[in-house]
């Protein structure tokens, strides 16, 4: 993907999030797509918005548990699993172990940051 196809997806996952403020995955997509167009400082902060939203999916008491779980398990009938109202440890659990097999972050997007050398894209590991 080039720079145009980037800005694209950042533009789409943004609109998605108007639509869906509480999922988390879209959080960390789009959080990958600013690594890609060199915004390490956005991409951290959707990062940290995926993980408080972790957080309050865990927290019964949490200000957006509602919100939050609701979100995780909308996001797990995306996936194709059929699901049964549950708990929140049971949802987490759910999460956890589809993600097992269909990670929400790529491989090869594990650990990349941006560095332009030579024009070019490289990863902390080189």
């Amino acid at each position: 993907m080039d720079s145009r196809d980037w800005l694209h997806e950042r533009t789409r996952l943004t609109g998605e999030l108007y639509k869906h403020p509480y999922d988390l995955e879209l959080y960390l997509k789009r959080a990958i797509t600013y690594e890609h167009l060199g915004f390490s400082d956005l991409a951290a902060g959707d990062a940290y918005r995926a993980l408080l939203l972790t957080d309050e999916a865990q927290d019964d008491s949490g200000e957006y548990h509602r919100y939050a779980l609701e979100a995780m398990r909308s996001r797990l009938l995306a996936h194709g699993q059929n699901y049964a109202p549950k708990s929140s440890d049971e949802v987490i659990g759910d999460i956890t172990n589809s993600t097992k097999e269909r990670p929400l972050v790529p491989e090869e997007n594990r650990g990349f940051s941006r560095r332009v050398e030579d024009g070019e894209l490289r990863s902390h590991s080189q």
